[in-house]
């Protein structure tokens, strides 16, 4: 057997996570292959290691700061989701009084129309750009 299956199959002798079939197949390869019955000397231990390793439970000083800080950020998400809503209401209000209006001069709409043009454009660049980053940012964690 090849031992790049072996040394992927290692891991998953270690952890338990074989049939039975599959650890006496495991355990036939290791009788006869020393690198592979080296690596397994040298992990077993780091991983009854790893499974004793019990982690500590927060403070709840810390869970209600982690809280906090979650409230805090659907608190200014909501207020920045009506306030952008409420522009966008006058915005279009506007636009269409500004529009429709017989007393507005044509340049002064067509000025105003490449205006809206250009900062739709812009809006929509900006919001690509940030739907295509969102996930990707590896420093997003990192509190500064």
């Amino acid at each position: 057997m090849a031992c790049e299956k072996r040394q992927n199959d290692l891991m998953r002798f270690l952890d338990g996570e074989m049939s039975d079939e599959e650890k006496r197949t495991f355990r036939e390869h290791i009788e006869q292959c020393d690198a592979c019955a080296g690596d397994l000397r040298r992990l077993a231990p780091l991983c009854r290691l790893a499974d004793e390793i019990t982690f500590a439970e927060p403070d709840r000083e810390v869970w209600d700061r982690y809280w906090n800080g979650v409230a805090a950020r659907l608190q200014r998400g909501a207020g920045w989701s009506l306030t952008a809503l409420g522009i966008a209401i006058l915005a279009g209000v506007a636009l269409t009084y500004f529009f429709t209006h017989p007393a507005v001069p044509p340049t002064v709409k067509l000025g105003g129309a490449l205006l809206f043009a250009g900062l739709a454009i812009l809006f929509i660049t900006v919001l690509v750009a940030r739907l295509k980053s969102l996930g990707k940012d590896k420093y997003r964690r990192i509190e500064r």
